[in-house]
């Protein structure tokens, strides 16, 4: 299973670009895994592509899908050393060097992700999305003239593309602020003048950090950032970068996902009830967020919900072992002991007797 292709653009946002796996054997375990990957459970899919590479090592195809689900869950950097091994196992595979650069871009390696796209067109020249894609690199780096050749060449390629137009006119209106800027602080360095700050902030004034999709990273770039907050601890940093993430993309169930997530360990349950909610609107079926859900109503002593939570994610993942062990605390709390026993039986079971089974 080759996923979408996502592509980190500076001022749009694409596919991951579907690749066939046509005669690829993967076996159990990448079954499994393509099938978690479609319901966005990438944890899980990552689980089982790691058990497939277990198996055979050498399959590029389960690199490459344990790739994109990295990257789709904003861990760029995972996604990026699974590219690289896609590479090295074949060193012609323009999807891998594309989709490495995208993973470049979201963690600012913005030198190495133009090296990726110069691979990705060396193998396919007519490549309309990596000339796009590394004119956005080119931008940051501040290599105006060599960003609008490439939007000038998307163009070329697709003549009228919007994205391509506008990119090239927001790398032209940088560079001439630049080139204004630099020319008033060459007149002299008395009051008035600026210094090189002065120069960086001009410059990175002229695309506005607000105000519409193109003018933002894509989603994936903060995600990455937030999941890292969340790793140590700092929640408000990590609700600030999903909020950015949910901006760019309104339609990114899990940006609002990880919000709630962010919210749920602040213990701020209203606003974690909120972009829980929002998240399954998106995507329903996701058994993490019914099971934080729970957790959530049984802390408020709804056991009720909480059993109807517990219940679905059961219904969505029958290998939850921990999902049953909550239930049977819900049941517990409401006096169905038969029906307690029976869940925190089933959740020993599953973690004791089925293999592959991870407690969550």
């Amino acid at each position: 299973m080759r996923a979408l292709k996502v592509t980190a653009v500076f001022l749009i946002l694409a596919l991951l670009r579907a690749i066939p796996a046509a005669g690829i054997d993967a076996g159990y375990y990448n079954d499994r895994a393509n099938k978690y990957y479609e319901k966005g459970r990438y944890d899980d899919a990552i689980q089982d592509y790691t058990r497939a590479l277990e198996v055979n090592p050498d399959d590029p195809v389960a690199y490459y899908d344990r790739a994109n689900a990295y990257y789709l869950k904003g861990e760029c950097d995972k996604a990026a050393g699974d590219y690289t091994k896609v590479i090295e196992l074949n060193p012609k595979d323009e999807e891998a060097f594309y989709n490495r650069g995208l993973a470049n871009f979201c963690l600012g390696r913005f030198e190495e992700a133009v090296r990726d796209y110069t691979r990705a067109i060396a193998i396919n020249p007519d490549d309309a999305d990596a000339y796009n894609n590394r004119g956005n690199a080119y931008t940051e780096l501040g290599r105006y003239d060599d960003a609008i050749r490439d939007y000038s060449r998307v163009l070329d390629i697709r003549p009228g593309d919007r994205n391509a137009g506008r990119n090239r006119e927001l790398a032209t209106a940088r560079k001439a602020a630049s080139e204004a800027v630099t020319s008033a602080s060459d007149l002299g360095s008395g009051e008035g003048f600026p210094t090189a700050k002065d120069r960086q902030k001009g410059a990175a004034a002229v695309v506005p950090s607000g105000g519409s999709d193109e003018n933002r990273q894509d989603a994936a770039f903060y995600r990455s950032r937030a999941k890292a907050f969340i790793e140590d601890g700092r929640y408000d940093d990590a609700i600030r970068e999903y909020t950015m993430a949910t901006d760019v993309n309104g339609q990114d169930p899990e940006s609002f996902k990880g919000r709630g997530n962010a919210y749920y360990e602040k213990e701020e349950y209203d606003r974690a009830i909120k972009d829980y909610s929002a998240a399954l609107e998106l995507k329903p079926g996701d058994a993490e967020i019914h099971f934080k859900l729970g957790n959530i109503f049984s802390k408020r002593q709804q056991y009720e919900e909480a059993v109807n939570q517990y219940t679905r994610a059961v219904e969505l993942d029958p290998l939850f072992a921990e999902a049953y062990n909550n239930r049977g605390n819900a049941y517990y709390r409401t006096g169905l002991f038969d029906k307690a026993f029976s869940d925190w039986q089933k959740g020993i079971e599953i973690r004791n007797g089925q293999p592959g089974v991870q407690a969550r």
